[in-house]
């Protein structure tokens, strides 16, 4: 209207797209004022335009009232005169928006509105990021406006955001998606409102190295910069102070970002690191005894011979896995290495403050290596934790200084594990050299406590002198779990027949308890005929931080349904679509078991209602939590015709007493296999025998199925001796070829 045209013109559409895209409007030739009103009107950057048609009205009117100033250069072809009808248009325009603003106040309220209740309907769908983003452009348009902390309390929080030293920009991004932008807060000290979310959080100032952070709900964040000059190489500083559930005063210290590679190894070998004992300072035990120098070398050597990890040849790494982790090497090897490196490895108290800071890990686990795809190159997987040193959930275990009996810890979980052996302590010997298990070092700013160094056994209670309750009492207990047999409901969800195992039917039904719906999962066998054998299975304790069924929750499984039988894998209450949004105390907890207990049986009603299953033919199968939680549920449903508990034990602590597993494995009367390993770090020997002596099974008809190895077995290891099992108390698999 001003200048007679159009701002952007090409030869052509591409053309004149591309210059609304990239291209600066040519000057009006009017009065300066109205030149920055237009300018700013058409900015490329949105927030540099106005923001509302009330800002622009406003500006309009201050050059209506201004002195008429037209510049020198006038429109090329245009009169003086016609200048001032345009100016007078431009004026008329200000009246127009002037009338026209009260209007667009009333519909910008309207509108401001629905963006808060859409901010709130996003958080409600888990697009949290979404809607803090929109709550925020709320906030930043009007400040004042105090019903916006009723839309943040759906959202997020203050939180006091500081660094040493001062002046640090700050940004953030959803954790889960590391390919995303960063978000720009402001530079320390700050206070902004952080989402509801677990965030990487990235913190930047000049002459310093760049710190990263993995962080969920937190009162304050306080971050300790680094000057780029005094940083060690690729290692991150991990403060001593804070974590949940610290037992032991730690300082801060240096730790690894990534695990020792393969080609971090090598220098090594290189440098005669088997030839120079002044590397191997710890003396070669070996269960009682110590082993020689020369024995243990020559034990310490690749396939061909030469000096090295397990799996190398030639004293060489595989072709293209510089950069993976190495492994295959024993504690006294990860050991020597640090010492070369001018390095220790971590304690379990170091390695378990840098890893499990916050003691949150679903999201963390999300991102890591636990495919059973063999290791992965370092830093491949972006799941990071609290300290931003990565891979410590799976790709490999991690050898850790600490002794436990004749072991070593190793920690975090590999490639081969469940997901959830991130959290827990595992352990081998010392001399063992197995693909699973590789290591990073740790460097300390003070001499390290001996308390932090020394062996660690788990408490463990006596159950020689502990009695499980009456009878009489167990009824009043059983009398908890007991539900009414209404009806199921049941409806088929989906069905999916890609796998070339089985066919997967998805079923809902009710709950034994309020209004809920209970989903499973069952697997029916395609190289078996109906009626099927069916096992229902219970997961282990990752079941109840993860959003849903992945590859490894299936791994225990698919044995068994090769083998002709069906298997139902239930959702149980907390576990996967329907784990818990807050913490559980010990009473939220106990009711918890009870509605578990109830959805198992409640899946066993399910089963009797389909003429594809053989109702006389029903097992249990429970893997590591699984097997804990078979205790109470299986003591109170009598319908199972054999059960399977893989590395399961009795508790070391004192649960409620209508909840503990002790007080329900005497009433456990069906045939029940154990299947464990000897170096079970979290349900240990010491814990398995109990649980086997008081099985209420006949003597004849229970079996504790002892191998080497920890928490986790080799499948190999459990395939024949779960199979010959449940062909013994279930019969063989009918159909099968």
């Amino acid at each position: 209207m001003a200048a007679g045209r159009r701002p952007f013109h090409g030869k052509s559409q591409v053309e004149t797209m591309h210059a609304i895209i990239y291209e600066q409007p040519p000057p009006l030739g009017q009065k300066p004022e109205l030149e920055q009103i237009v300018a700013r009107a058409l900015a490329k950057d949105p927030q540099e335009r106005y923001q509302n048609v009330g800002e622009l009205a406003a500006e309009l009117q201050r050059l209506q009232t201004s002195k008429p100033s037209y510049s020198a250069t006038a429109v090329p072809g245009r009169s003086n005169g016609q200048n001032v009808l345009l100016a007078g248009a431009a004026v008329a325009l200000a009246a127009a928006c002037a009338g026209g603003f009260w209007m667009w106040r009333e519909q910008a309220s309207i509108a401001r509105e629905k963006d808060k209740h859409r901010v709130e309907m996003l958080a409600d769908s888990g697009a949290m990021m979404e809607a803090y983003l929109l709550a925020q452009r709320l906030d930043d348009r009007k400040p004042d406006d105090a019903d916006m902390g009723r839309v943040w309390d759906r959202v997020g929080k203050m939180t006091p955001v500081r660094s040493d030293p001062p002046g640090a920009d700050i940004y953030i991004r959803d954790y889960l998606k590391p390919a995303s932008e960063w978000i720009h807060l402001g530079r320390t000290p700050l206070k902004p409102r952080l989402p509801y979310l677990f965030l990487s959080m990235r913190v930047a100032k000049d002459g310093y190295t760049d710190v990263e952070r993995a962080l969920g709900t937190m009162p304050e964040v306080d971050v300790k910069l680094t000057a780029t000059d005094s940083t060690p190489l690729d290692m991150v500083l991990v403060s001593g102070k804070g974590a949940m559930g610290q037992t032991v005063a730690l300082d801060d210290f240096w730790l690894d970002r990534h695990e020792t590679s393969n080609a971090e190894y090598k220098k090594f070998i290189d440098a005669g690191g088997y030839r120079n004992r002044k590397f191997w300072k710890q003396p070669l035990i070996e269960g009682n005894r110590e082993v020689g120098w020369d024995e243990a070398m020559k034990r310490f050597q690749d396939s061909s011979g030469r000096p090295g990890p397990a799996a190398w040849e030639l004293g060489a790494y595989p072709e293209e896995s510089a950069n993976s982790p190495v492994s295959g090497v024993s504690w006294y090897e990860a050991a020597a290495y640090a010492e070369f490196a001018g390095k220790e490895l971590p304690t379990v108290h170091h390695w378990r403050q840098a890893a499990l800071y916050q003691s949150v890990s679903s999201e963390i686990v999300l991102l890591s290596n636990f495919a059973g795809k063999g290791p992965a190159p370092r830093g491949a997987y972006r799941g990071a934790s609290f300290f931003g040193s990565y891979d410590m959930a799976g790709n490999v275990k991690e050898w850790c200084w600490n002794a436990s009996g004749n072991n070593r810890f190793t920690l975090g979980g590999a490639w081969t594990d469940p997901s959830y052996l991130f959290n827990e302590w595992d352990g081998h010997a010392p001399f063992e050299r197995v693909a699973t298990v590789g290591f990073r070092c740790a460097r300390y700013t003070r001499p390290v406590p001996e308390a932090a160094r020394t062996s660690l056994i788990p408490p463990v209670r006596n159950y020689e002198v502990e009695r499980p309750v009456s009878e009489e009492q167990f009824r009043i207990y059983k009398n908890l779990y007991a539900y009414d047999h209404t009806p199921l409901k049941e409806k088929i969800e989906a069905t999916d027949d890609s796998d070339p195992v089985w066919k997967a039917v998805t079923v809902t039904f009710d709950a034994a308890y309020g209004d809920e719906r209970v989903t499973a999962k069952l697997y029916l066998p395609k190289n078996a005929k109906p009626p099927y054998q069916t096992v229902v299975h219970f997961p282990g304790g990752y079941a109840f931080f993860m959003d849903k069924v992945d590859a490894v929750s299936l791994y225990w499984i698919r044995y068994m349904v090769q083998s002709g039988r069906a298997v139902l894998f239930p959702i149980y209450k907390g576990t996967y679509e329907r784990r818990a949004t807050t913490p559980l105390g010990a009473m939220g907890q106990r009711d918890q078991l009870m509605q578990i207990c109830k959805d198992l049986g409640r899946s066993v009603d399910y089963l009797k209602t389909r003429s594809d299953i053989d109702g006389s033919k029903i097992g249990y199968h429970g893997f590591s939590t699984g097997a804990i939680m078979a205790l109470p549920c299986v003591a109170v449903e009598d319908r199972f015709q054999t059960v399977i508990l893989q590395g399961g034990g009795l508790l070391s602590s004192h649960p409620t007493p209508e909840t503990d597993p002790f007080n329900f494995a005497p009433r456990i009367r069906v045939p029940v296999l154990m299947v464990n390993g000897k170096d079970d770090f979290q349900f240990p020997v010491s814990q398995q025998l109990p649980l086997f002596r008081f099985l209420g099974s006949a003597p004849g008809d229970k079996r504790h199925f002892l191998v080497e190895g920890g928490h986790v077995l080799p499948r190999n290891l459990i395939v024949k001796e779960t199979l010959d099992w449940l062909d013994r108390y279930l019969g063989p698999a009918p159909g099968v070829p």
